[in-house]
């Protein structure tokens, strides 16, 4: 399914000053009321070895710390259980986790603004998630049944999808110029089936000092490289006419 490919270099404007630091420390701070003891296993999804660290819990209380160059997606996971889980964002500074009944699943996130803004940006897209969970269960039944023909259909209404999904986006962006959070936005939902045409205005919609960030520098680099390709791809399509 289109939506479940999920794809997931710090560069300073001269002339822009930051609007938060974007390398630093960080410092999670959690309390989960009935969860006396155990261990949580936090991984930091950096496009490169995924680190992992682990925490104990004692009296529901864990802490995990580090050091980051940039904000990054990470899940906070139960250790025995793969069920019970926590996905945020992590920047440099203090974020704070509170839950209960002994599950973490289920817990807020405090102190955060990235986080604020990612709560924001799921309800902005809620329709959307709500139509690709329910076509995520036509298609694994689909795919079990072997129906060639209902594969096909959903296929073509997964486009239809992205594309609304894509205008909720770009207006989610246009109101959220200044956010870490929409800049993130862009390679999450335009690293597959997209243009440089498509991504390079939602380049220029990002505030300065998003785009001079080491997420901005992503979205150029995206941008560059599919314009080297589609010379590419157009040289071996017309060569593939002629012969």
């Amino acid at each position: 399914m289109l939506y479940k490919l999920f794809v997931y270099g710090v560069l300073v404007s001269f002339f822009y000053q930051p609007l938060y630091a974007q390398s630093g420390d960080f410092k999670i701070t959690g309390q989960i009321d009935g969860m006396k003891k155990g261990k949580l296993i936090l991984t930091i999804y950096n496009d490169a070895d995924n680190p992992r660290d682990t925490a104990k819990v004692a009296d529901g209380k864990f802490s995990f710390s580090g050091s980051i160059r940039e904000p990054v997606f990470v899940i906070i996971t139960s250790m025995g259980t793969t069920k019970d889980y926590l996905e945020l964002y992590v920047e440099p500074g203090e974020i704070n986790i509170q839950g209960k009944n002994g599950s973490i699943s289920s817990a807020s996130i405090s102190g955060s603004g990235i986080n604020d803004d990612d709560k924001l940006l799921k309800r902005h897209l809620k329709s959307m998630s709500d139509w690709e969970e329910a076509n995520s269960k036509l298609y694994q039944q689909a795919a079990k049944n072997r129906d060639a023909k209902a594969l096909d259909s959903l296929d073509d209404l997964d486009l239809k999808v992205l594309e609304e999904k894509r205008k909720l986006i770009t207006s989610f962006i246009k109101e959220h110029s200044t956010s870490m959070r929409a800049a993130m936005a862009i390679p999450e939902n335009y690293s597959y089936y997209a243009e440089a045409t498509e991504i390079e205005p939602l380049y220029h919609l990002l505030d300065p000092s998003l785009q001079a960030s080491p997420a901005g520098e992503k979205i150029k680099e995206m941008i560059s490289t599919l314009k080297l390709k589609l010379p590419h791809y157009l040289s071996k399509y017309y060569a593939a006419l002629d012969s």
